[in-house]
């Protein structure tokens, strides 16, 4: 029966796998923008490059955020997948998901 201790608990759990996983992409995708940051500092690129980078950081997040943002049973579920992929040394490459355009 839903609400019931037990499952909200589980829940819970879930639901802080995925927001951890979340926030650790995050800031895996947020490198790739503090890089062309640099970058641009030192004269190595432009500001179009920069540009370019933040455009595809929106994209790798949006397509993040549409993976992690479920609710219900299919949150408990992500979790599971998420703790299965960490365990296999799987990962999923947002950066490059937004480049080849791949649905995820």
């Amino acid at each position: 029966m839903s609400g019931q201790p037990g499952e909200r608990a589980a829940r819970r759990a879930a639901a802080e796998v995925v927001g951890s996983y979340h926030e650790r992409e995050l800031g895996k995708l947020l490198e790739h923008v503090r890089e062309a940051l640099v970058r641009c500092d030192a004269g190595e690129i432009d500001a179009f490059e920069v540009d370019s980078v933040i455009h595809r950081y929106k994209q790798s997040a949006r397509r993040l955020w549409n993976f992690c943002t479920v609710g219900g049973s299919q949150l408990e579920r992500l979790a599971s997948e998420i703790e299965r992929m960490q365990a296999e040394g799987d990962s999923i490459d947002w950066w490059g998901a937004a480049e080849r355009g791949a649905k995820m």
